[in-house]
């Protein structure tokens, strides 16, 4: 699995966990300690989205 589905996969589930604390459904959220992943873009990737703006 490409690093940019985790991090929506765990994305979503801080965005769930924290609708459930928020109604009090739940009193801690345990995504919480869910890190999202670091994505490491090459220099010409990093090159071509400076020039597309």
């Amino acid at each position: 699995m490409r690093k940019t589905s985790l991090n929506a996969y765990i994305l979503f589930l801080h965005q769930l966990f924290d609708l459930a604390v928020s109604s009090r459904a739940i009193a801690d959220s345990p995504a919480s300690r869910l890190k999202t992943l670091r994505l490491i873009f090459p220099p010409e990737q990093i090159r071509d989205l400076a020039v597309s703006l």
